[in-house]
């Protein structure tokens, strides 16, 4: 393990690990506090519990944390690619693993998630209840996790065939990369490679696509003015949604962020097409984005 230096890396990780930076940490780790003596991260590398405070390793390739995201009791909820774990990170600074055994694989279904065993699980979003979902990507489902019992269930897949108004768990996706849940614990599932998001209603189960021409004839661009439901995008790397039903996904490889308002229809919101870092200061429309956006709305 390195010292006084920027970078720590720990080449034989055992849990509980802790190291106190006094310099500046890789960023590919996940700053957790700061104070005026450290920069405290955790990053995966250190283990999967305990408390993170003053946990400062930086993580190998493929081991930091999957899109980070603030859910249910304020907790951090995030899930490690290569330790195939979801994890929540409370208020109080306690590393919780809430899914998956360490081990690759895709089974445990109507078991307890921490022994069910995940393969590279992606996004993580929570409903106002508790209710956790996350991608289990390698696997290629979608995940649930019920909070009272603790008990996982896959809720879709990339073998349905179900149509428009088909129950989630009949829907055929090709490619899950995101989620989003809004204020009513609908559930929003961008689908990268058939270019569409789709809303899920979680009390009936109920799917409809809600932007983007489901399937190879939704790639390109167009639509903006119109009905989201006829715009074209490309890769969809991210949705969110605001409190007010606003709808925002990162068209990848338009360079755009795509919003869909309460009417359903579709505007560039940010972005001028041109895949870069540039237009701080001036209008969203007109800026530059780099080509691994996300969307989110706090």
């Amino acid at each position: 393990m390195g010292t006084n230096s920027n970078t720590y890396i720990d080449n034989a990780p055992v849990n509980g690990d802790i190291v106190t930076c006094l310099l500046t940490c890789s960023e590919s780790c996940l700053l957790i506090n700061k104070t005026s003596a450290a920069l405290v991260y955790h990053c995966d590398a250190c283990g999967n519990s305990g408390q993170a405070i003053n946990t400062i390793i930086s993580s190998p390739p493929g081991m930091v944390p999957e899109k980070p995201a603030l859910g249910y009791g304020g907790n951090l909820y995030y899930s490690s690619v290569s330790l195939h774990q979801v994890y929540k990170f409370t208020p109080a600074g306690t590393i919780v693993v809430i899914a998956g055994t360490g081990a690759a694989g895709y089974s445990g279904d109507g078991g307890p998630a921490t022994s069910a065993q995940l393969n590279f699980p992606g996004p993580v979003v929570t409903a106002s209840d508790g209710t956790v979902y996350f991608t289990d990507q390698n696997s290629t489902v979608l995940r649930k996790i019920n909070p009272a019992t603790g008990v996982i269930t896959t809720i879709a897949n990339t073998a349905g065939a179900g149509g428009e108004g088909s129950l989630l768990g009949s829907i055929h996706f090709q490619s899950i990369k995101s989620l989003a849940i809004d204020n009513a614990n609908n559930l929003y599932i961008a689908d990268e490679f058939f270019f569409n998001v789709k809303k899920a209603n979680m009390t009936t189960g109920v799917t409809n696509t809600i932007a983007g021409i489901p399937g190879f004839a939704g790639y390109g661009f167009a639509g903006d003015g119109g009905p989201a439901t006829s715009a074209k995008m490309t890769a969809v790397q991210s949705v969110a949604v605001d409190n007010s039903g606003n709808i925002y996904i990162a068209d990848r490889d338009n360079g755009r962020v795509r919003k869909v308002n309460a009417a359903g229809i579709i505007s560039t919101y940010a972005g001028n097409g041109i895949a870069a870092e540039l237009g701080d200061g001036g209008p969203a429309i007109s800026s530059l984005i780099p080509v691994d956006h996300r969307c989110i709305c706090r």
